[in-house]
């Protein structure tokens, strides 16, 4: 069902780094990997009309955000239908904020309280998903 909606409908791709997505506008801050949209993803509200997409699609990008509830409620306002937010975490803490674009930590217990009102699942102990229709 995701996959048919996704072909037929306008999606975004927030954060796209590498991970382009064939039928999305696909947005990052970083001119290097070529998105179709540049645009700070701390700069909000986001520069989209209400509704204006179909699909919103965050991969591993809140932990990059210095306020990700306020960057979901903006992602909710831009999105139509569904959101998918997909987040792989590192095992080890102190690896985690190794890395110096990390500006948020998350875990299990955090993920379950930003994503309250969404479907949560683990697809192993350090990938998880939140997903709402």
């Amino acid at each position: 069902m995701l996959i048919l909606a996704f072909n037929r409908s306008k999606s975004i791709n927030f954060g796209c780094g590498n991970l382009k997505l064939k039928n999305a506008l696909n947005l990052d801050c970083d001119k290097k990997v070529n998105p179709d949209f540049i645009w700070d993803l701390e700069k909000l509200p986001l520069p989209f009309k209400d509704k204006e997409f179909y699909t919103a699609f965050c991969f591993d990008i809140l932990e990059h955000l210095s306020h990700p509830k306020e960057f979901i409620k903006e992602v909710e306002r831009v999105s139509k239908r569904s959101v998918w937010f997909c987040l792989n975490f590192d095992r080890a803490k102190e690896n985690w904020f190794a890395d110096v674009t990390h500006k948020t930590y998350l875990n299990w217990k955090i993920w379950k309280e930003l994503f309250s009102s969404y479907f949560v699942f683990r697809f192993t102990p350090y990938d998880l998903v939140a997903v709402k229709f």
